[in-house]
Parts: structure tokens; sequence; C-alpha cells
């Protein structure tokens, strides 16, 4: 008999044995490199991309992939978020990769100034307060205004650069305070996008209507992006998605999901959340010139095993779409 998950959603730090004890083959699928792998034709995995975890061997030197067996067992546990990563840790990295983590408020209110120029009104899903706390509109309460429609909404392209934790995307917690953020007090693009699929779909739990659901989820999932060169930050962000996804369905449906249920969302995750140097649009310790000064000189770009792959998607079930560089998309070709 099919069952469901279980895992401690109310934690910032959700461990990597946990996630690996859910359903065989996840945490490989949360550290996959889907370019590596497509030129490879070989499962090949993000690398670290820091020597921060160089330490502990051989195995951990910033060049290396990180296999499962390298953060499960008894290593579980020595990847963490930010906030929770010590003070000169945190330092280096400001100083090594300008990594500087976005506080809740100022996601939320750069959030806020996309979604109100796109809706043309203010408040969609919530109102700034003057102490940067924000009110979010009541659960099923959402206004869309008449001219536009919530899938419209749904489908819209983000992409979050050097993504981090991924705050601008999701918000199961305040990535400087560590601070949990309720359900319906989230504010990623993500999140925003959930908020509608929950409120408009039907909620009687139906086969038909359960499925419906996970279409319209898999088509938010596919709808936003972001790259990070550090390997930490990848897994995390991409776990960070999935524990999302958990999280609005368990919102919807009262209990969490079967197994089964979080194949396709992972498969989409491990696609649009991917590793790459931002400025050359390859994989991270490639040599070259950087992206835009190629383009101005009209130079030719790196060898194709280089190039960082991304989904363009044309279908949720199952998931499918077209490979392509994301160089390309930077050119418009």
């Amino acid at each position: 008999m099919t069952k469901s998950i279980s895992i401690d959603i109310n934690r910032i730090d959700i461990s990597e044995d946990e996630i690996s004890k859910l359903y065989s083959g996840l945490l490989d699928s949360l550290l996959i490199d889907r370019t590596r792998t497509h030129y490879s034709g070989s499962a090949s995995y993000i690398v670290w991309g820091t020597n921060d975890y160089s330490y502990m061997g051989e195995s951990y030197a910033k060049d290396k992939p990180i296999t499962p067996n390298l953060v499960t067992g008894e290593n579980n546990g020595i990847i963490k978020p930010r906030i929770l990563k010590n003070e000169e840790l945190r330092k280096s990295r400001t100083e090594d990769k300008a990594e500087v983590f976005t506080p809740a408020w100022i996601c939320n209110s750069q959030n806020n100034l996309l979604d109100d120029a796109w809706f043309g009104t203010e408040g969609i899903f919530n109102t700034e307060n003057a102490d940067k706390t924000w009110t979010s509109v009541p659960k099923g309460q959402i206004h869309i205004p008449d001219n536009y429609d919530w899938k419209q909404y749904v489908k819209l392209q983000r992409l979050e650069m050097a993504c981090g934790e991924a705050p601008y995307l999701v918000s199961r917690y305040d990535v400087t305070t560590g601070e949990i953020i309720p359900v319906q007090d989230r504010i990623g693009l993500l999140d925003r996008k959930f908020k509608l699929i929950n409120q408009f779909t039907k909620s009687e739990p139906t086969k038909l209507n359960k499925r419906e659901w996970r279409r319209w989820a898999l088509r938010a999932l596919q709808s936003v992006y972001g790259f990070d060169w550090q390997g930490d930050n990848v897994l995390l962000a991409r776990e960070a998605l999935l524990l999302t996804y958990i999280d609005f369905y368990v919102d919807k449906w009262g209990k969490f999901p079967l197994k089964e249920a979080l194949e396709k969302p992972v498969e989409v995750i491990s696609w649009n959340i991917w590793q790459m140097d931002g400025l050359q649009g390859t994989l991270p310790g490639v040599e070259g010139i950087p992206m835009l000064q190629r383009m101005s000189n009209n130079q030719e770009l790196f060898e194709d095993e280089t190039l960082c792959l991304i989904k363009e998607w044309h279908k949720q079930e199952p998931p499918a779409g077209e490979n392509i560089r994301f160089v390309d998309l930077i050119n418009n070709k």
C-alpha cells in the first residue's frame, strides 16, 4: 500500500538524512547537475564550489561532487542555512563571494513592486507596515482584478540570480533571522503562485481535483528559476522549493503527499535551480571571458559541455520541455 511521506516541516534546517528517507533516490535528484549529466551520459552531481568544507577531506574540495554519502549518516547536518553557520564562515563567504542574504521584509517589498506593476494595483497579496512587517490578505480572500486570470499569474516566468537559499522565490523562513514564516504570510514569488492555486482550485479531495492541483503546482514550479555558484546554496534552495510544495499541499489537502507525488516536482526543481558561474554562463571553475564581454565583442562561446543548460517547459504531466543554453537566453537566440 502506498504511504504518505512524513517529515518535520516546522524547522528551517531539514536534515539530508530525513530527505533521503522520504523515498529512494530523492536526495540524488536534489544533488544532480543536469548539465553535467546531459553531456556525460551518466548521473553527475553539483560540486561544492567552495573550500568551506575542505577540512573534512579531499572529497570536500571545491571542485569535487556533492554525493549523497558526503552529506548523510555521520556527515548529516554539515550543510546548514546561512543563519546557522558560524559568524566567521558567514563573514568569509561575504568577502569571497559577496554572499549577503536579504531580509524577508525587503524581499516582500520588492516582490510587491513586481506584482503592483503587473496587476496595475497594490496590495494583491499583502500590505506593508511601517515596522518592516506586513499584513497578509486572509486565506481565500485574494482578489484578482477583473481583467486578469490567476492562471496567467501562475505562468509568469521569474528568475532569482545568485539566489543563495532563494528567499525571493520562497519564504519558509527569514534567511537573516531564522524565523519560520507561516504559510499564509509567505511572500516569495512561488509562494504567491501557490496561494492562488490553493484558493482557486477545487477543494473536494477527489482524484480529479488533486490531479488538477498537481498540474498547476507543477506549472508554478516550472515558471521559477534560480542559480548560484556554491553547491550548498543550490541544495538548500532546491530543498526550500520542495518543502514549499509540501507545505502548500498540506495547506490544501490537510495531509502529506504520497511519495510518488514528489518525483515530478523534484525533477522540475533540479532543472530550474542550477549551479552556474553567473558571469560566464558556465559550470563553476571554467576559465574564460565573462558572458557580457563575449557578447559585446561577438566572440565565440565556450565549448557546449561547459555551458549551463536549463529547461524550457511546455508540458506538466509528465514534465517535458526543451533543453536550452542559458547564454542563448541572454543573447536572445
